[in-house]
């Protein structure tokens, strides 16, 4: 996995305030999460880069979008986006703000903002930013949201509660992402 710090020189907002040491501390959270599938990712690299300058795509950030849904903020993000050489990884990019919590970019990245808005719930995650990776990972995995506030797949929710067939679902996808 690699973790990137995106900073925004044109859109400050958009600059993450997340240091390494925070997004290390996060990585430890979101496996402590996921512990319950028995296996956790371990950090390749963290890099702080520079989003690529798209004028259109950050003023879109810049102004007021929430109700427009996923397909537009994925739309936005793929052009600001810095290249990766490791298509095989995960990637994980944290920024300033977002219309939403996170989201997946399909295949292999996910977008964190930094102060993510979840509704408490029993037993919940005590680390915003390390639920939302959590969960955001589990879309990676190939689960789809749930119905229950206290799973992890429960959009918006502290929730971290895994399944047996979320669990089976992640470990199956895994296992078959490092066969030989």
């Amino acid at each position: 996995m690699t973790v990137h710090l995106l900073h925004v020189t044109s859109a400050p907002s958009l600059t993450t305030q997340t240091s390494e040491t925070e997004a290390r501390r996060l990585v430890a959270e979101m496996n402590r999460i996921w512990s319950a599938a028995d296996f956790s990712v371990v950090i390749n690299a963290v890099q702080t880069e520079e989003a690529v300058h798209d004028a259109a795509a950050l003023a879109w950030f810049t102004s007021s979008h929430a109700d427009e849904g996923p397909d537009a903020v994925l739309a936005h993000l793929i052009p600001i986006r810095p290249a990766v050489s490791d298509q095989a990884s995960v990637h994980i990019y944290f920024i300033g703000s977002l219309p939403c919590n996170g989201i997946t970019m399909p295949p292999n990245a996910i977008f964190v903002q930094d102060h993510p808005q979840l509704r408490e719930v029993a037993g919940g995650g005590r680390e915003p930013r390390a639920r939302v990776m959590a969960h955001e990972l589990g879309h990676v995995f190939g689960l789809f949201h749930a119905i229950d506030p206290d799973q992890l797949m429960f959009g918006g929710s502290t929730g971290v509660r895994l399944t047996e067939t979320e669990i089976s679902t992640a470990v199956e996808l895994i296992t078959a992402l490092h066969r030989p």
